[in-house]
């Protein structure tokens, strides 16, 4: 009796909305939208409590959203650090899901489980599927990089190259000498725009304190003259006097890059000047691609460019790969040359000034560091310095660790990879008791194919649970003792760092970054010296924003 009367409350209720819908349908409709928002965030909450609650294989529950279709698309565009992190602290299990459109995205947090993603075949999980669609959002290769795997997969086992030493010494002693050329100028204290160098354009100079000192956007001054001093390593000295402005341009769209990678249109001035930065610097390098190809025919190089016998070797074989495709490559090896242009910079760069900062927010660091590098920074009676890139990779443990320590409090990329069959995996006895409490039994995942699996970096690397008082910047933190030397340090770097990725996709260029970055640092604080002029943060360290928790995030505005 008391059932029936609730169903005929129920069918009066929804009488008399449907009635209330049809007189009044500019209010209903936003109120209906509304509401259908909340049961459906009510029956997700209930559904991810039910999915957490066993310990039977599963497959991993998915977080609570309000938005049915749409997920937590807006959530994870607008602030994914934000997201990803209150889930962490929140969910008992080693894997949690999270709604993109159509698409799950399964997201690990423990070191278990994602050293068996990284050991898991090419043939399981694929990284193919995100590289086309970064082709194809972030570099407007309008799909054809997907239309040529054969050529595509070359292009990827070429990179392989960025792994010989005969390489990374290289690019690492070209990029250390343009460094060693240039770094008494990084500032020329001009008293005119038309003296500044191409990285202080842009900069925001004032000249103060009579002339003694330059007020400057530090952001701007560090990345740019960073780009002036590795381009040439690769891309040779001819693409960076033909095109100045792409130094810039690429930037720029780097700052909007989550966007264009999420197709969002251009309905705000920041993402469609990205996107015309985008289109200018994909011109750029069609021009470049043009005039490589001349030289390598053998014919006369074309106006402005010279032999360009000073492009890298891995960047020939690249553009002699694309090549062998036709024309109907040419679209995909466009993207593909200014992807890895951009990959070049957008990370190691950026990286590069955060490491710097944090080295000048504290005198002592400042002072130690300098004196573990001085050794290895020569000046020369030219005024040129000679930067020992070797030296401070294998001699300089406080200078690794603290750039260790910046990729772990300033990086939030993500690995991810397609699943292409389904497969399962069982967290540690370790990771059951740390998320569960002691005496917890292991869980097993089953994750399915058609959908992503996903390591993201800004979550594991502030998770309380495996780093110790992790909000903190400790730059010593991946100093261990060389069990070569037990009276030596080193710096190594732990298990749950992932800046590099893992598996057969690891980053492949890693060993080179890990010289550019160290001689860009060890270059700038050991020659200048540099005050910030904002209000300064806690325990004195300085007031610097991000502009968004994405990737190798920009400050939020100058950095003066």
């Amino acid at each position: 009796m008391a059932l029936s009367t609730l169903l005929l409350e129920l069918y009066d209720s929804l009488r008399h909305i449907y009635a209330l819908a049809a007189l009044h349908p500019y209010i209903a409709i936003p109120v209906l939208a509304i509401l259908t928002c909340l049961l459906h965030r009510a029956y997700s909450e209930l559904q991810y409590a039910r999915i957490q609650a066993h310990d039977d294989p599963k497959e991993p529950a998915t977080l609570p959203y309000w938005i049915p279709f749409l997920g937590h698309v807006i959530s994870y565009i607008s602030n994914n650090g934000k997201l990803i992190g209150h889930a962490r602290d929140h969910c008992r299990d080693s894997i949690y899901t999270i709604r993109l459109l159509h698409h799950k995205h399964y997201m690990i947090t423990t070191p278990s489980i994602v050293q068996q993603i990284f050991k898991q075949r090419a043939t399981t999980l694929s990284n193919k599927p995100l590289i086309h669609w970064i082709a194809s959002n972030g570099f407007r290769d309008e799909g054809t990089t997907a239309k040529l795997p054969d050529l595509n997969a070359k292009i990827t086992e070429n990179l392989h190259i960025l792994m010989t030493e005969s390489a990374v010494l290289d690019a690492s002693d070209r990029t250390a000498k343009a460094v060693g050329r240039s770094i008494s100028s990084l500032t020329f204290f001009p008293t005119s725009p038309t003296n500044q160098t191409p990285w202080e354009t842009g900069a925001n100079l004032h000249l103060i304190n009579n002339c003694k000192t330059i007020e400057a956007d530090m952001f701007h001054l560090i990345t740019r003259w960073a780009y002036t001093c590795s381009t040439p390593a690769m891309f040779g000295q001819s693409f960076l006097k033909k095109f100045p402005d792409v130094m810039n341009d690429l930037f720029v769209f780097d700052g909007q890059f989550p966007f264009l990678l999420a197709g969002v249109p251009a309905l705000t001035k920041k993402i469609s000047t990205a996107k015309a930065a985008r289109d200018r610097c994909l011109d750029a390098m069609s021009e470049w691609f043009e005039a490589l190809s001349a030289v390598e025919a053998g014919q006369k190089p074309l106006p402005g460019w010279g032999d360009m016998s000073d492009v890298s070797e891995l960047v020939r074989i690249q553009h002699r790969t694309w090549r062998s495709g036709g024309r109907k490559a040419e679209k995909a090896a466009i993207s593909s040359l200014l992807s890895f242009l951009w990959g070049l910079h957008a990370n190691s760069n950026i990286i590069s000034f955060w490491t710097i900062l944090h080295i000048y927010e504290s005198p002592t660091l400042l002072a130690s560091i300098r004196a573990e590098t001085s050794p290895y920074i020569t000046l020369h009676p030219s005024g040129d310095y000679t930067i020992d890139h070797t030296s401070l990779a294998r001699k300089c443990p406080l200078l690794k660790s603290t750039w260790y320590e910046t990729m772990r409090w300033d990086l939030f990329g993500a690995e991810q990879k397609y699943i292409l069959e389904d497969f399962s995996v069982t967290e540690s006895p370790e990771d059951a008791n740390m998320l569960r409490g002691p005496g917890s039994a292991p869980r097993s995942y089953t994750l399915k194919a058609g959908n992503v699996v996903s390591i993201h970096n800004g979550a594991t690397q502030k998770d309380p649970r495996l780093w110790d008082n992790p909000e903190g910047f400790n730059p010593r933190r991946f100093i261990v003792p060389d069990p070569r030397d037990r009276t030596r340090e080193r710096a190594e770097m732990f298990r749950q760092l992932y800046s590099f990725g893992g598996g057969y996709s690891m980053c492949k260029g890693r060993l080179f970054a890990e010289r550019e970055v160290l001689t860009f640092v060890a270059a700038v604080v050991g020659l200048w010296d540099m005050q910030f002029l904002g209000s300064g943060g806690e325990e004195g360290r300085w007031g610097v924003r991000r502009q968004m928790d994405a990737g190798a995030p920009h400050p939020d505005g100058e950095v003066r």
